[in-house]
């Protein structure tokens, strides 16, 4: 069995009661994420786990065969593009990624791993490996983020930008 990094936990440690914090993982089933489409909301998950999103900020979404492997990847890639050790509760990791990886390539690969694996009939986030939704849920926050920002501007120069005789 391949070893853990990132400072997880095997089954054996974890108790039986399952705590989504830093540190562990919440087991979705394709059953959890079709109810919450149903009912329109939105789930962002990545198969086998959350480092294929990662790996992706570095042009790659290779296969793995479980989590473990894949963390065991990731980590491996982490230390050689930022030269640092990969600690999955880093709360950096995000700026970590931007940093040193490219965003933008991220989305677009995930966009296409998720494409490719509908257009081959896989409808199921079980039977799409690798792959992830998190590439959505970032261009959500970013737009959102996007059109604050220039709503704010837009009402930033139409206040300052009105001549009524004073100057600023």
């Amino acid at each position: 069995m391949p070893k853990r990094c990132g400072g997880r936990k095997t089954r054996e440690q974890v108790t039986n009661h399952r705590i989504p914090q830093l540190g562990y993982y919440l087991i979705i089933t394709d059953k959890i994420i079709f109810q919450a489409q149903k009912n329109k909301v939105h789930v962002g998950w990545s198969n086998p786990c959350i480092e294929i999103w990662f790996h992706a900020y570095w042009h790659t979404m290779p296969v793995y065969t479980g989590s473990v492997a894949c963390c065991s990847g990731f980590a491996r890639e982490y230390q050689k593009q930022t030269g640092q050790k990969y600690e999955k509760a880093n709360p950096s990791i995000y700026a970590k990624l931007c940093e040193f990886g490219n965003e933008a390539a991220a989305i677009a690969l995930a966009s296409s791993k998720l494409d490719e694996h509908k257009h081959n009939c896989k409808q199921k986030p079980s039977e799409m490996c690798p792959c992830t939704t998190l590439h959505q849920l970032i261009s959500e926050i970013k737009g959102k983020i996007e059109h604050k920002a220039t709503a704010e501007s837009d009402v930033a120069s139409s206040f300052y930008g009105q001549n009524d005789g004073c100057s600023l």
